[in-house]
């Protein structure tokens, strides 16, 4: 049976130990310059999925990322007719439960390989955690809530333990475009301008908790304002 590992994080905790081996000329082994594999967890859904990102200092032509005990979990090839690669790579996996997420990648170290557009190889290392912290509750607006005015609308929250950072994300689902608020760990309130929110219409309100090893705990409602 797998435990859920939700609890508050403590000073020193990171997600990422980048560890990438240094260019030699023995080896010409290149770094990769970041290489993160970070969990968001829905606390409203009750699933979650890794972001995998890895930059290189030059385009990326291979990647291929190998888990725990030597198992291959990802690997790809970007072709084109320039041989130009890519800038960075960027893969999310499905959102099933946390305990299904856990079983697919087990947590620890997690070894980036690959190659550059030119030939030479890369390589790197990230460590996967599944340390997150509480969910948020949100206070105001109510899910479901109707009626919801449009001026000086005050989002409210509170959280068990207090993240790293915190963004409020809050989407218009009729034109499909959103508000980002970046807010300091210690916030727990945001008044939305008063000219972004329109009169009857459904919205998607997140409340994104970001702990220092860079996972996130999500608590989203959907509401719609008055007309």
């Amino acid at each position: 049976m797998i435990t859920r590992k939700i609890f508050p994080l403590g000073a020193g905790i990171a997600l990422l130990s980048v560890s990438a081996v240094h260019a030699a000329s023995a080896s010409e082994v290149l770094p990769f310059e970041h290489a993160t594999m970070r969990v968001v967890y829905s606390a409203s859904d009750d699933d979650a999925e890794i972001l995998i990102r890895a930059t290189g200092a030059d385009p990326i032509g291979q990647v291929r990322i190998v888990g725990p005990g030597g198992t291959v979990r990802l690997k790809a090839t970007f072709q084109d007719g320039d041989r130009l690669g890519q800038a960075d790579v960027h893969f999310d996996t499905p959102e099933p439960s946390l305990e299904a997420l856990m079983q697919a990648y087990p947590e620890g170290e997690y070894r980036f390989r690959g190659r550059i557009a030119a030939g030479e190889k890369l390589a790197g290392v990230a460590q996967l955690s599944y340390e997150l912290l509480p969910a948020p509750t949100i206070l105001f607006p109510r899910a479901g809530e109707t009626d919801v005015p449009t001026e000086d609308l005050e989002v409210r929250w509170s959280v068990p333990v207090a993240p790293e950072r915190i963004l409020l994300q809050v989407e218009d689902e009729k034109e499909k475009v959103s508000l980002s608020i970046d807010l300091p760990g210690d916030a727990e309130r945001f008044t939305l301008p008063n000219d972004w929110l329109q009169p009857g219409i459904l919205y998607t309100l997140d409340i994104k908790l970001i702990a220092e090893n860079g996972n996130q705990t999500v608590r989203d409602l959907r509401f719609t304002t008055a007309d």
